[in-house]
């Protein structure tokens, strides 16, 4: 990866990506481009120089002189500053998401992550052989519907100028999310969600790095966030819209198996301590660890989070 010299013309550079090379390569007409998406990763606004002395054509040469990535085809580290068309022109908040951290969906805070122990034995010793429950922050990857905990993102224009008692209008409201996960590592529920039963997401397709994009839309994934100041949200000073939670079912590979954890996991460096009910705890040399990310991404605004797990086994 490296930049591309702009300082002259404007410069398109231009791949394809692994799946579009081998549809191009089928010659089955499966290859046909229906949807884009521009990104200005590299660009920085505030070299807009108004007072520039030369004049108003002088005003934004800086950033259209700013050297540009070159094309490469990791979409995990690629257009993470998605660009969107809007049909009015008096949007001055765009939408936000932020993490939803009160009750059940609570991070690990002293680790700033999610744990997912990954198998019986695992979820057994944090709850002291089943005599207690998770604490938030803890998600039941065994047997997710197990457990109330989950993840959840908040919707909304985070403003103090914009009051909470009206929602966000809703050309602004996120309708569906792009649900990033590697799939070696885990899988996306509903928070009714169990390893036998409730609803689990189906991803729309994976890439040759094992991440599984799941597009997420409605129930039982998305819920409206009423408006009003004493509605409970991320979003504290502005409008609210929605709120999107999902649970994580481990792997079969990490429920069932050491290998990737021998191979790309790390023994535990602090204690997990779980305080819900007579819970258990992990002692730092008890167990394996691997971290990770789901992204997620509104589908509307390109507005993007990742969220860091932990995928956590007993040794």
């Amino acid at each position: 990866m490296g930049f591309l010299d702009n300082s002259g013309d404007i410069i398109l550079d231009a791949v394809t990506t692994t799946i579009g090379r081998a549809r191009a390569a089928a010659g089955n007409g499966t290859f046909n481009i229906k949807k884009f998406a521009l990104a200005d990763d590299e660009i920085n606004y505030e070299l807009y120089d108004i007072n520039n002395q030369n004049g108003n054509a002088y005003y934004d040469l800086q950033i259209l002189q700013t050297p540009v990535l070159e094309a490469f085809t990791n979409t995990a580290s690629t257009m993470r500053s998605k660009l969107v068309s809007m049909n009015r022109n008096n949007v001055l908040y765009m939408p936000i998401l932020k993490l939803f951290q009160l009750g059940a969906y609570a991070n690990y805070s002293s680790l700033n992550t999610y744990i997912i122990p990954v198998n019986k034995t695992t979820v057994l010793n944090l709850t002291n052989q089943g005599a207690g429950n998770l604490q938030p922050g803890i998600l039941n990857g065994n047997g997710p519907a197990s457990v109330a905990n989950a993840i959840a993102l908040d919707q909304g224009q985070e403003t103090p100028n914009l009051v909470p008692v009206i929602s966000i209008r809703d050309d602004l409201r996120e309708s569906a999310f792009l649900v990033e996960i590697d799939d070696r590592f885990g899988r996306i529920f509903s928070e009714s969600g169990g390893r036998s039963g409730g609803y689990a997401a189906t991803w729309s397709f994976r890439d040759d790095d094992n991440v599984a994009t799941y597009n997420l839309s409605g129930g039982p994934w998305i819920t409206n966030i009423d408006a009003g100041i004493d509605v409970e949200s991320s979003i504290e000073n502005g409008r609210r819209g929605v709120r999107l939670a999902f649970k994580i079912l481990a792997s079969t590979e990490l429920n069932s198996s050491v290998t990737l954890f021998n191979q790309i996991g790390t023994t535990g460096t602090t204690a997990i301590t779980n305080t819900a009910g007579n819970g258990g705890e992990l002692a730092a040399s008890e167990y394996k660890y691997i971290d990770s990310v789901v992204r997620v991404t509104g589908l509307y605004t390109g507005y993007r989070l990742d969220i860091p797990v932990r995928f956590v086994r007993s040794t």
